[in-house]
C-alpha cells in the first residue's frame, strides 16, 4: 500500500513537471527565447549627419565635421567603473555618476545613452581598450554640426538642439533617434526633415559582462539633403562689418525681378556654434539672458510703426484713386487742425514747408501734406491699398516666426475694441503713425512692387522655391511718378534721404522717424539704381535716432557695397 501511494506521488510529480516543461517550451517558449535574445543582443544607432547649407555661390554655410563620442548601455554598464572613466575623460566622478543615473531613468536601458561628445583621439583609444574589461562601453564615430561663418548668418541658418524625451516619443516612428538633435531657429528648423537623413544601425552580440562579441549586421546612414539658398554670404558679412555696435539693425536686400533675397541681417548677432560645441556651455548660458534678445529675426518677427516711409504708399493710393494729381498744392503752415476745437498735428518743420506739390512733400517728407492727402483718402482706403502691397500678412520665405504686422481700419477697431474710429486716427495712419505695424520684410517688398512698375515677386530664401508673381493695379503713370518723387529724396538739395546717396549711381529712396517709446525707430527704404532698378533695400534701426541720419546713412554705404562687390566678380569672372 505504502508502495502504491509513493508511486502515485511520483506520477503527480512527473505530470506536474511535464506540464512545466511544456509550459516553457511549448506556450512561453517564443517569448523565453526572445527575452534570451534581447539579453544578448544589442542595438546601435548610426545617426545621419545633416545635409549641408550653401549660399547663392555654393559657400558652404552650415556644415558636418566627424568627432568620437562615447556612449553607455545601462543595463551592461558596471557602475564600479565610473572611476576609470572618469580619469580617461578628464571628468569629475560625482557628474559622471549624475549623467549615467540619469540615461537608466530616461529612456531604454539598453539603448546607448550619450556620456560625453566629442572625445579626443587619446582618449577614444584608451576606451577601446577599457571596453574589453568594462561592458557597455559604446564608441562611434559621428558628425559634429558646424557653422564656418559663425555669426554672420546665425538668424537665417539657425541652429540645431538635442531632442527631449517628449519629442523622441512623438516622433520615433519617423525614425528619430534618442540622442538626435533637430533644428531649433531658421533653415535648419524649417527644413529639418530634409537636413536629416535617415539613421542607420549595428546590431552587435554581447557576452553576460555586456562585452561586445561580434558584429551581427550593420546599416549605414544615410546623410541628409542639402538645402541651396539665395543669400550671398559675402554681400551679408559687409553689410554686418558696417554696423556700428550699439545699433540694433534689421536690413533686407531683394533682387527686384526674381524675389531672391541677398541678404538679411538682424543685430544683435549670436554664434550658432555654441549650441553645438560641448565646450560653450557658459557662451550659451550668457547668450540666452541677454536681454537684447538676439535670437529675434528682426526683419520678419518684429514689426514696427513705419513712420513716414508709409507716405509712399500714401501717394501711390491717392494718384490711384484720384484725389490729387502730380502738380496738386497743399499748403503746410507747420501744424495742421481738423477744426478749430482739435488739437494741432504738428509738421517735423516747425516754421513750416509752405506750399509744397507731391514731389516736394516726400523729398522733404512733410507732414501736413500727408495729413490733408490722408482725409481725403479716408481709413478705408489706405487699408485696402496696404493690403494690397502685401502688408497684414505675413510673407512665407522659408525662415519661421514671420509676423504679419497689423492693417487697422475702422471696421477692425470696432471688432476689436469696439470703439469707432475718429478722423485724427485717419491722420496719423497718413504718416505710419497710430495702430499701424510693419515688419521691415514688408516694406521691401512694397518698394520692390514700385519700382518694377506694379509686379509683385514673393520674396524668398531658397532656391527651388515655387515663383509667385502678381501685378498691382496701378497705371504705370501714377507709379512713375512716385518713383521719380522718392529719387529727388535723394538727390535735391532739401532732401531727407541726401545721406543714402551712393557714389557712382543714383538711389531712390524714403526715409522714416517713427514715433514711439523712447528714441524713435531709424528706417531708410528705396531702389537701385534709378534707370535699371535691379535691388530694393530696407533698413531699419530701433531706437536709433532719425532715419535721415541712421538709416540713410547705412542704406548708402551698403549700396556702394553691393556695387563694390559686383565689379569685383565681373573683374575675377566670379
Amino acid at each position: 500500500m505504502r508502495d502504491k501511494i509513493l508511486e502515485s506521488v511520483i506520477y503527480i510529480l512527473l505530470i506536474f513537471l511535464l506540464c512545466g516543461f511544456f509550459n516553457v517550451q511549448i506556450i512561453h517558449g517564443p517569448e523565453y527565447r526572445r527575452m534570451s535574445e534581447d539579453n544578448r543582443i544589442r542595438t546601435i544607432p548610426i545617426s545621419a549627419p545633416r545635409g549641408r547649407i550653401f549660399d547663392r555661390f555654393d559657400r558652404v554655410l552650415a556644415d558636418n565635421k566627424s568627432i568620437f563620442n562615447l556612449y553607455i548601455i545601462p543595463d551592461d554598464f558596471n557602475i564600479e567603473s565610473v572611476p576609470q572613466l572618469a580619469a580617461i575623460l578628464g571628468e569629475d566622478e560625482s557628474k559622471l555618476n549624475e549623467v549615467i543615473e540619469k540615461s537608466k531613468h530616461s529612456f531604454d536601458p539598453t539603448s546607448p545613452a550619450l556620456i560625453k561628445k566629442d572625445i579626443s583621439r587619446t582618449a577614444m583609444f584608451r576606451l577601446e581598450e577599457l571596453s574589453t574589461l568594462v561592458g557597455g562601453l559604446v564608441i562611434t564615430q559621428d558628425s559634429l554640426r558646424y557653422y564656418p561663418e559663425g555669426e554672420a548668418l546665425c538668424h537665417i541658418i539657425g541652429y540645431i538642439g538635442k531632442i527631449d524625451p517628449e519629442e523622441y516619443a512623438a516622433h520615433k516612428h519617423q525614425g528619430w533617434l534618442f540622442n538626435d538633435s533637430i533644428g531649433r531657429l531658421g533653415i535648419e528648423k524649417t527644413y529639418n526633415e530634409e537636413l536629416m537623413g535617415n539613421p542607420g544601425g549595428r546590431q552587435i552580440e554581447v557576452n553576460a559582462k555586456g562585452q561586445q562579441l561580434r558584429i551581427l549586421s550593420e546599416k549605414d546612414a544615410e546623410i541628409g539633403s542639402d538645402v541651396h539658398l539665395t543669400i550671398d554670404a559675402e554681400l551679408q558679412i559687409r553689410i554686418i562689418n558696417l554696423i556700428a555696435p550699439e545699433h540694433s539693425i534689421s536690413t533686407c536686400i531683394l533682387n527686384i525681378h526674381s524675389g531672391e533675397i541677398l541678404a538679411l541681417v538682424s543685430t544683435p548677432l549670436f554664434d550658432p556654434n555654441i549650441f553645438v560645441d560641448p565646450n560653450k556651455s557658459d557662451d550659451r548660458v550668457e547668450a540666452l539672458k541677454d536681454e537684447r534678445h538676439p535670437f529675434i529675426n528682426r526683419p520678419i518677427s518684429f514689426s514696427y510703426a513705419p513712420g513716414s516711409i508709409f507716405k509712399v504708399l500714401i501717394a501711390v493710393a491717392a494718384l490711384q484713386e484720384g484725389v490729387i494729381h502730380s502738380n496738386t498744392v497743399l499748403h503746410c503752415s507747420g501744424a495742421f487742425r481738423l477744426n478749430d476745437r482739435s488739437r494741432e498735428f504738428k509738421c517735423w518743420r516747425e516754421s513750416g514747408h509752405g506750399d509744397m506739390t507731391l514731389v516736394d512733400a516726400i523729398s522733404e517728407s512733410c507732414n501736413v501734406f500727408f495729413y490733408q492727402v490722408g482725409l481725403k483718402l479716408g481709413n478705408a482706403r489706405i487699408a485696402r491699398y496696404a493690403r494690397m502691397f502685401g502688408f497684414g500678412e505675413p510673407i512665407n520665405i522659408g525662415l519661421p516666426y514671420g509676423k504679419s504686422g497689423l492693417v487697422p481700419d475702422a471696421l477692425w477697431k470696432k471688432a476689436i475694441l469696439n470703439e469707432r474710429w475718429y478722423a485724427g486716427e485717419t491722420v496719423n495712419y497718413a504718416i505710419g503713425q497710430g495702430y499701424l505695424l510693419v515688419t521691415p520684410l514688408q516694406v521691401v517688398k512694397m518698394v520692390a512692387a514700385i519700382a518694377a512698375d506694379g509686379k509683385v515677386v514673393e520674396p524668398h530664401i531658397v532656391k527651388g522655391m515655387p515663383y509667385v508673381e502678381n501685378r498691382v493695379p496701378i497705371t504705370h503713370q501714377n507709379l512713375a511718378i512716385v518713383r521719380r518723387c522718392m529719387l529727388m529724396a535723394i538727390e535735391s538739395e532739401w532732401g531727407t534721404g541726401h545721406l543714402a546717396r551712393p557714389t557712382f549711381f543714383k538711389m531712390a529712396g524714403k526715409t522714416g522717424t517713427a514715433q514711439t517709446t523712447g528714441e524713435p525707430h531709424s528706417w531708410y527704404t528705396g531702389f537701385f539704381p534709378y534707370n535699371d532698378p535691379q535691388i530694393a533695400i530696407v533698413v531699419m534701426g530701433e531706437h536709433a535716432g532719425s532715419g535721415g541720419v541712421v538709416a540713410a546713412s547705412y542704406a548708402g554705404q551698403i549700396a556702394d557695397e553691393w556695387l563694390a562687390l559686383k565689379e569685383e566678380r565681373e573683374q575675377t569672372g566670379v
